[in-house]
């Protein structure tokens, strides 16, 4: 498996993740739904839990071939 998704959810301690697979669209599908739908888990209680979009801080999707020929700098004052 390639990729990997981890998603930071407000008021979480740790964050939730996941490996994808080999394929990058359907890795940018994942990450690109999670961002406009929100978060969807079966926890250990076999309850489906939903994480609304309002509520996860930051996605991170890696994997071998992101890359970005303009890559941005974070700037402080």
């Amino acid at each position: 498996m390639k990729y990997e998704l981890k998603i930071f959810v407000a008021g979480m301690p740790g964050h939730f993740t996941y490996k994808i697979g080999d394929n990058k669209e359907q890795a940018l599908d994942h990450l690109t739904n999670v961002i406009r739908d929100g978060y969807r888990r079966v926890d250990e209680r076999d309850q489906m839990v939903q994480y609304m979009p309002r509520l996860i801080d930051k996605v991170i999707l890696t994997g071998p071939d992101i890359k970005s020929e303009y890559p941005d700098k974070l700037i402080t004052t």
